[in-house]
């Protein structure tokens, strides 16, 4: 008798481990022959599709990529999940009941109960987990992406990347941070556009209502280019009636017209939040040039490679002690290349819902959802390929009276190098970053990641060779 009841014990936990490996078999080997073959139908069908995703995944990243970022796809996915994980776990427990676990003792009928849960819970665990990442990137997806028609890309695309300081012990927001990022979206080359946020008189294109007001330029009193988005704000009903954004698009405006260049999108971070987007993805590695202080209790940030946490990159990046503003921008360029090029896929996944989470309440976009999927593929191009960088500041630039000519003459041989700019021969250092001109944000001295004398001044410089990460 106690042979045959170990005989049952063994049938019952082989059909429950086999109806998890291969669903529909337990039912089978018990004769159940026509729910058996329909559960391994639907078991192979299952198994084909997820096939057929992986090899389409192995050849063309962007294709399954862009079906991330499409909030039906998402939901299917989200609800299938859990959907496919509750019926498996109902195939275990059919294939041990299969195996009539009634006959057993009370002792193995526990010991099959425990056994027959932890292979449901093997099931069931990865598909909560399945629909929870679903679920936190369609919710990011339609949080931060406004469901608006979008056109076909062009050959050049223009994001506007804002840096903003708002707070609780701030009114209203100030750009501390002003970086258009222009991308070919053919080759993923990118050309970063760093403008100075104390820039004065700022012009702004001729169809833009701040025109009308200010046709000599952004000429009020305290009426830097930081100043645009909180003035925008602040007089929306008379100026942006109709704008759901009034600030960013104002500042979408006036670096349009300050760079020559139309400016597609805009992206707006809140920096104080930053640091929560950098731990979630697990930080990032920079070499320090020379040590800068942290907060007001004597702490510095040492000098050489560093691998920074969320709270000590956003002190490199904003620290303003022993260091202006020129500086403090080639500072944020290199963290914005760390985080471009060292997102290690395994750590974004292990921390997605957290990173997910961060980034809803963090980011602003006027990106439209549909033009999502075509910027996932510019996006693959981009982390490839060539970075370059240009910053406008002293001497170059003399924010408090610019040569807005003298800039978009730049801007325009950056994007054309074949086209002559009046920066890009070598001179008395009117460098646009990392030459060899002694003007702020030049050197090792400058805290910020430079190697000195490594371009000709005026030349846009590679992100690689500007900014050090080993």
């Amino acid at each position: 008798m106690a042979e045959q009841r170990a005989r049952q014990f063994r049938r019952v936990v082989v059909f429950a481990v086999i109806s998890l490996a291969v669903p529909g078999s337990a039912h089978l080997l018990a004769g159940r022959v026509r729910a058996g073959t329909l559960i391994l139908r639907g078991y192979l069908v299952l198994l084909g599709l997820v096939l057929a995703l992986g090899v389409v995944g192995l050849r063309d990243h962007a294709t399954v990529l862009s079906l991330a970022v499409r909030p039906l796809p998402l939901a299917v996915l989200q609800y299938a999940a859990i959907a496919i994980g509750v019926a498996w776990a109902l195939v275990v427990v059919s294939g041990a009941l299969l195996g009539q676990p009634q006959r057993l003792e009370l002792g193995q009928r526990r010991a099959v109960a425990v056994i027959v849960l932890v292979l449901c819970l093997a099931v069931v665990l990865p598909s909560v987990t399945t629909a929870r990442y679903a679920a936190a990137q369609r919710d990011l997806i339609t949080d931060v992406f406004r469901d608006t028609a979008a056109g076909d890309l062009p050959d050049r695309l223009n994001i506007l990347l804002l840096g903003g300081d708002s707070g609780p012990d701030r009114i209203g927001v100030r750009t501390d941070s002003v970086t258009v990022a222009s991308v070919d979206t053919h080759s993923g080359d990118t050309v970063l556009f760093s403008l100075p946020r104390n820039l004065e008189n700022v012009p702004f294109p001729p169809d833009s209502p701040l025109q009308a007001r200010f046709p000599a330029g952004f000429d009020c009193e305290d009426c830097l280019l930081n100043a645009v988005y909180t003035y925008a704000e602040n007089n929306r009903r008379q100026l942006f009636p109709d704008v759901p954004d009034p600030g960013p698009q104002a500042v979408k405006q006036a670096v349009s017209a300050v760079l020559g260049i139309p400016v597609h999108y805009y992206v707006l971070v809140n920096l104080e939040g930053f640091r929560g987007i950098i731990d979630a993805l697990g930080g990032i590695t920079i070499r320090v040039e020379r040590s800068l202080p942290i907060g007001d209790n004597g702490h510095r940030l040492q000098a050489g490679l560093q691998h920074l946490n969320g709270y000590h990159a956003l002190w490199y990046a904003r620290s303003r002690a022993d260091s202006d503003d020129y500086q403090r921008m080639s500072r944020q360029r290199c963290v914005m290349g760390a985080l471009l090029h060292q997102a290690d896929p395994m750590t974004v996944l292990r921390n997605y819902q957290k990173l997910a989470r961060s980034t809803k309440h963090l980011i602003a976009t006027d990106i439209p959802r549909g033009a999502l999927p075509e910027l996932v593929t510019v996006a693959l191009r981009v982390k490839d390929a060539k970075v370059t960088t240009v910053q406008f500041v002293p001497p170059f630039v003399h924010p408090g009276d610019p040569d807005y000519d003298k800039i978009r003459a730049r801007v325009a041989a950056a994007l054309d190098p074949a086209e002559p700019g009046p920066a890009a021969s070598s001179g008395s250092g009117d460098g646009a970053d990392g030459g060899s001109g002694s003007g702020p944000g030049a050197g090792p001295g400058s805290g910020g990641s430079q190697r000195p004398g490594s371009s000709a001044p005026g030349d846009a410089v590679s992100l690689s060779t500007a900014c050090r990460y080993s």
